[in-house]
């Protein structure tokens, strides 16, 4: 960053905040991430949800849920816009007619390997940027979060 270079915070040269580093990273990341994928039809957040299927198992609402820490609502909702696309499917559980079950249908797959194939661009990209060390730091601040997160809820 240059001399010149104002932070987040509105204060140039001043140190900043974990709190607004660690956002600006993730705009920063979701920005990347939605570049890499410009060239499908899947927008963030929808890669995430599709990244979550295996083949053609189901998954629930609630499954869906727990695995992107959202609430069942959202879910609900870009369920019904990846449907409305042709990407998946929904069916009520053979146990439990009230649960309903979500699948990808073959163009949902589709879309998946595209998604798969922008993460892995990505991933190679920042693997040049990134080194081992810093990996390692990530990856324990994320375990560390996501334990906050969960006692928190």
């Amino acid at each position: 960053m240059s001399d010149h270079a104002v932070h987040p915070s509105g204060q140039p040269g001043e140190a900043t905040p974990i709190v607004t580093r660690l956002v600006t990273i993730a705009k920063n990341v979701r920005v990347l991430t939605g570049l890499y994928l410009a060239d499908t039809e899947v927008v963030n957040g929808q890669d995430q949800f599709l990244l979550l299927f295996d083949g053609r198992n189901a998954l629930t609402n609630r499954d869906l849920s727990r695995l992107l820490s959202v609430r069942p609502s959202t879910v609900s909702k870009m369920s019904e816009i990846l449907k409305a696309k042709g990407w998946l499917e929904k069916t009520h559980s053979s146990k439990d007619l009230r649960r309903v079950m979500v699948r990808l249908t073959d163009e949902g797959l589709a879309a998946q390997r595209e998604v798969r194939a922008a993460w892995q661009k990505l991933e190679a990209d920042l693997a040049k940027v990134v080194g081992s060390e810093m990996l390692t730091a990530v990856g324990e601040l994320d375990e560390t979060l996501m334990g906050r997160v969960a006692r928190l809820r």
